[in-house]
């Protein structure tokens, strides 16, 4: 699209930011009408890729992955492993099986982020599985200090599960990204 065209500097945006994909011949017709299922595409991606920060997948990615929050805050899951409580653990009970999981932030925004203004959480066969608290492993919440920019933390999770080989973690932002991650393999 040439830059002097009109809307030229919107439509630029617009693909730039994957909320428009133009047409089959690459170009972008800003004067054609749009249908409703244009339409409903534009906002949907607007909301996921511009409001909430997250690609139209979802936010899923595979274990290992990054998942990168449009403030600069990105997090990465590492796959679950077998997990065995000790014998004062908490939230395992009622559960066939218990995995443990790395989840790392990095913080690449412009201030301090808390990891309490993350929430971790997973499912397991379609069911909600319970965080395990297990402070004879270390296994207690994330670090109680502040990330600062530039800088990555990181700390274990638990989780009593009903399959250990299905399992969906799920990380939630409460910061200005408002957006969810989610790992699986």
């Amino acid at each position: 699209m040439p830059l002097r065209s009109q809307f030229a500097k919107e439509i630029h945006w617009l693909a730039s930011t994957g909320i428009t994909t133009g047409w089959p011949d690459g170009t972008f017709r800003p004067v054609t009408p749009v249908t409703r299922e244009a339409m409903a595409a534009f906002l949907y991606r607007f909301w996921h890729k511009v409001l909430l920060g997250m690609p139209t997948d979802g936010g899923r990615r595979p274990y290992g992955g990054w998942f990168a929050f449009r403030s600069g805050l990105s997090v990465s899951v590492s796959a679950p492993q077998p997990y065995t409580p000790s014998s004062t653990a908490a939230g395992h009970e009622g559960y066939p099986a218990a995995v443990v999981t790395t989840v790392t932030l990095r913080n690449d925004t412009g201030g301090a982020i808390s990891p309490f203004d993350i929430w971790v959480s997973a499912d397991s066969a379609s069911q909600e599985a319970s965080e395990i608290f297990d402070m004879d492993r270390g296994i207690d919440g994330p670090p109680d200090i502040s990330i600062a920019p530039g800088s990555s933390a990181s700390w274990k999770v638990a989780f009593g599960v009903d399959d250990a080989r299905d399992v969906v973690v799920r990380i939630k932002v409460f910061t200005s990204d408002f957006g969810t991650a989610y790992f699986a393999s």
